[in-house]
């Protein structure tokens, strides 16, 4: 890629390192509900990924393995030593390819309401139609604006506090941050094309923790069962009355599965 400028990362609290890496059209500030809880225990690494939030000065034009890249080059020089990983949606995506390129940096993995493929395919059921993705993308060349506010509709959707946790979303997304389009349509079609299945049995031993929203309308649950078979160590964590972004909508009960798993770990 040709610019190598670091992504931005906020650093806060004490303790075991904790790397927490944001969906798509997002930035580092959708975790503010859980920091509180969390950078009690934790040094907390918050990275904007290219092109969104305040790393907009990087490179917007990245496939899955130079967006791990371009994570591991910003956070590694200040790790003490392996990381805990927490990726959300596209960011589970990017946290997989991390531990698949780098297990022996990964305590264990974090990943919420993401899976190794997005798109549906005849052997690969647990995910959102390719059709869906497709509008996504066709939308996103007319209008960006109108694009994300649907996506962030969708992540809320079914949700019990949907209004809620959808106005959150947009005043921490739409409102705080520019957009950039590129970026957008790097991420759309890494969620798109990417399938890390077959990459899975490499990272086998690495402790994985998936927690979903049980109203989530673009991971179906069924995806829970198919990824944490192929591991050792792994644990499910449903939210009830949640939807894609369980973080928002539940941030207590969200930020206490975490810490349970870290701390057995």
């Amino acid at each position: 890629m040709a610019d190598t400028a670091p992504l931005q990362v906020t650093r806060t609290g004490q303790g075991p390192d904790l790397v927490l890496l944001h969906g798509w059209g997002m930035h580092s500030g959708i975790w503010h509900g859980v920091i509180e809880s969390l950078e009690s225990h934790y040094r907390l690494h918050l990275v904007d990924l290219p092109g969104h939030g305040q790393s907009q000065h990087a490179d917007s034009e990245f496939d899955l393995t130079q967006l791990a890249d371009r994570i591991w080059q910003s956070v590694s020089p200040h790790l003490s030593g392996p990381a805990f990983w927490l990726g959300w949606s596209l960011g589970g995506l990017a946290a997989l390819q991390i531990a698949v390129q780098r297990p022996e940096q990964v305590r264990a993995l974090m990943l919420v309401a993401s899976t190794p493929r997005f798109s549906q395919t005849d052997d690969w059921p647990h995910a959102m139609p390719s059709q869906l993705l497709e509008s996504f993308a066709e939308q996103l060349r007319e209008d960006y604006r109108t694009t994300l506010q649907r996506f962030l509709a969708l992540q809320v959707k079914g949700s019990e506090s949907a209004r809620e946790a959808l106005r959150t979303l947009r005043q921490r997304v739409l409102e705080t941050a520019d957009v950039n389009v590129t970026a957008l349509q790097s991420g759309l079609t890494i969620l798109k094309e990417a399938d890390l299945r077959e990459q899975l049995s490499l990272i086998r031993r690495v402790p994985l923790l998936l927690v979903m929203g049980k109203q989530d309308m673009l991971v179906p649950l069924s995806a829970a069962a198919a990824l944490t078979d192929t591991f050792d160590d792994s644990q499910t964590v449903i939210i009830e009355g949640a939807g894609h972004a369980p973080f928002v909508s539940h941030p207590q009960t969200f930020a206490q599965q975490v810490m349970m798993f870290l701390h057995a770990r």
